[in-house]
């Protein structure tokens, strides 16, 4: 077989022989002419020669070490590299491959960021067409709710990404509590807006408000600049009724 380990045997007074491995404890011993060993306990194997008993043991272990890290590799967060961070958003919406947690990576704006649900979210400073940065301990926070892990893993893979390619990583939350943009507890984001269902023609809503990132109670989402708060779709977004009126 291709893989290789290196095994330790260990030999006591008796001249018998252990081993610690990935694989188990296995234990060495001659009977007659022929040397047994047991794994874990249990009987094992016979062999002709103590050689040939180690040979066994290692080829053994090769493959249970082969076989933990394909399965690791299978698990971990899978990397996906796009032109543009719009490309890597639509692709994120599009491409069923893309799952929950997929590491996104756009090298030409310096961005690196995980898909949370629905929504790709960076974990450096700069973050394109994302919506917004997360940092470590955020994503950390996302995993509250679930079973088992899946964004901090995938920050761990995020993290080597930027790093490697030097991109800044924020040590502080984009929008801290108390700060235009943090969650409003006072806001009920499963209760839904009351918009004055008014349609104006561009002309004359003007110019358009300037759209930023904000953020609710972990999602993720975009707000106006301009009018009063409301409410929807899980985030917080600040809107005229005419301009609200228009999505």
């Amino acid at each position: 077989m291709n893989a290789t380990a290196t095994v330790e045997f260990i030999r006591d007074d008796n001249w018998n022989y252990t081993a610690q491995t990935e694989a188990g404890e296995f234990y060495l011993t001659r009977d007659g002419r022929d040397w047994t060993v047991e794994r874990d306990g249990e009987p094992w194997g016979t062999f002709i020669s103590r050689v040939v008993a180690q040979d066994a043991v290692v080829e053994l272990v090769a493959t249970v070490v082969v076989d933990t890290a394909t399965e690791a590799a299978d698990d971990a967060p899978k990397v996906w590299e796009f032109a543009t961070t719009r490309e890597a958003y639509d692709a994120s919406q599009c491409n069923d491959a893309i799952e929950d947690g997929a590491v996104l990576v756009v090298e030409s704006e310096k961005v690196v960021g995980i898909l949370f649900q629905a929504w790709p979210a960076a974990i450096t400073t700069a973050y394109g067409q994302f919506h917004g940065y997360l940092t470590a301990e955020e994503f950390a926070a996302l995993d509250e709710e679930r079973p088992e892990p899946l964004y901090a893993p995938a920050y761990a893979v995020a993290l080597q990404e930027a790093e490697k390619r030097g991109y800044t990583i924020p040590t502080v939350p984009m929008f801290p509590p108390g700060e235009p943009g943090a969650e409003d507890e006072s806001i009920d984001p499963d209760v839904a807006p009351v918009v004055e269902e008014v349609i104006v023609s561009a002309a004359e809503l003007g110019t358009a408000p300037e759209l930023v990132p904000a953020t609710d109670g972990g999602l993720f989402g975009f707000a106006l600049t301009e009018g009063t708060p409301e409410t929807g779709f899980g985030f917080t977004a600040t809107a005229p009724a005419e301009a609200l009126a228009l999505f």
